[in-house]
């Protein structure tokens, strides 16, 4: 090998382990995904109680009855939410920037419903 091309190669090598370390020290991926605005829907008949949030907003309780309607921003979105009766329907659903990514019901004996997305 030609002490050109040796060096060329070095300095190849030099940027992609540059690259690496940028990439770990700046949040790695998280970099690269962006923040979303969430809609958590609440849709009952009755009483309700359980948890909402994202990864970057953390979780917080939420509780009541009848429909309702939560904003949360962040790049994954939860809602793990139980009905407070044994009868009546609960369904939960996110929409991500508008649009509907996960949807989930029940009708169960103080049914749960887990959601995320």
């Amino acid at each position: 090998m030609k002490k050109g091309e040796h060096k060329k190669k070095n300095l190849v090598h030099q940027i992609i382990i540059f690259a690496i370390i940028l990439f770990i020290v700046t949040g790695g991926i998280g970099c690269i995904i962006t923040e979303s605005t969430f809609t958590i829907k609440i849709k009952s008949d009755t009483r309700w109680s359980g948890s909402i949030g994202s990864v970057e907003e953390g979780q917080w309780s939420v509780e009541g009855s009848g429909n309702e309607t939560f904003t949360v921003h962040g790049t994954i979105a939860s809602a793990c939410i139980q009905k407070s009766t044994s009868f009546g329907y609960l369904q939960v659903s996110i929409y991500k920037d508008g649009k509907l990514v996960a949807r989930q019901e029940t009708t169960a004996s103080y049914g749960v419903v887990a959601v995320s997305g």
